[in-house]
């Protein structure tokens, strides 16, 4: 076994295997919609009539890239047990759920058209909760062995960033975006303050990393990988603010400068939400883990020097 930061691996799994489909999984799920809406954009909407399809097809490939990151991560050893989760465990359930609701979607995509903006609105809202839910069993089945149970609850700060993320989203076009052809709907000073923000939550993730690895809890796996993502989150996330200071007194028009807004706005508002709540689940929650606010020469009640 091999230790990083106090926290016991697998060595037969490269670290970054799991780290690569969690992140490609919460940020898959979370553009996917936003990633086909630029292409076609790009291609002057040649394909639009294929929109809700190609958004079906990706995730598909999101959902089958778990499929393989499961594999990878210890299902070859045991064929057959992995042949059941992928038929009736929580793997199975997520991409069922995934299918079902794009299935749905497409069938009701006509009479969801001649809705007003409230009621598409409210079932935007509730096929975003449906979505992530999918999400949700995905990364606790590709993340989580069988022992892992009473340790699940890591997925809960990357649930309600992802779904903070979907509702701005839904309400860029109806609430936000006033100028659809130029980035001026975002003030810079949110930028500026959401910055600020991140990097002191950059600083306390790395106090209680700090903590943990000085104490050398011994977690699963997605304990271990979700204060890993939600770092790498941050560090885009303030790469991107920090592009929108840089042009901030500069007049940006076009479709660049308006999915460059709309993205700047959505990630850092993801990874943020995402950042806050791991801050606050690793001090309440996270296994054996040090009370930030302890002297060095204090021992925690039960626990031993």
């Amino acid at each position: 076994m091999s230790r990083i930061a106090g926290l016991e691996s697998n060595t037969r799994t490269p670290q970054w295997i799991p780290l690569l489909a969690a992140f490609t999984l919460v940020v898959g799920f979370t553009y996917s919609d936003d990633i086909v809406e630029f292409t076609l954009d790009y291609t002057g909407w040649r394909f639009g009539g294929a929109r809700v399809w190609l958004v079906f097809a990706l995730d598909c490939v999101l959902v089958l890239g778990t499929l393989v990151a499961k594999w990878l991560m210890g299902g070859a050893n045991e064929p057959g047990e992995f042949r059941r989760q992928v038929v009736i465990g929580k793997w199975g359930l997520g991409a069922a759920l995934v299918v079902s609701l794009h299935l749905v979607l497409i069938v009701t995509e006509a009479p969801r058209a001649g809705l007003g903006k409230t009621a598409a609105l409210w079932i935007a809202l509730l096929f975003t909760l449906l979505f992530v839910a999918a999400m949700a069993l995905l990364l606790v089945s590709v993340l989580s062995g069988p022992s892992d149970r009473p340790g699940n609850n890591w997925v809960l700060p990357l649930v309600v960033g992802v779904f903070v993320a979907q509702l701005v989203s839904a309400l860029w076009h109806p609430v936000i975006q006033i100028d659809t052809r130029c980035a001026i709907d975002v003030a810079s000073a949110y930028f500026s303050a959401v910055t600020l923000m991140q990097a002191i939550v950059l600083l306390n993730l790395g106090r209680e990393l700090s903590d943990v690895r000085r104490r050398g809890a011994v977690l699963n796996v997605g304990q271990q990988i979700l204060p890993a993502l939600t770092v790498l989150m941050l560090v885009v996330s303030i790469l991107l603010a920090l592009s929108m200071l840089l042009k901030s007194d500069t007049p940006a028009c076009g479709l660049a400068a308006v999915w460059h807004e709309y993205i700047a706005l959505v990630f850092t508002v993801q990874s943020t939400t995402t950042g806050l709540i791991t801050l606050l689940w690793m001090m309440l929650f996270y296994p054996d883990a040090v009370p930030s606010g302890r002297r060095d020469d204090e021992t925690p009640s039960g626990g031993q020097r």
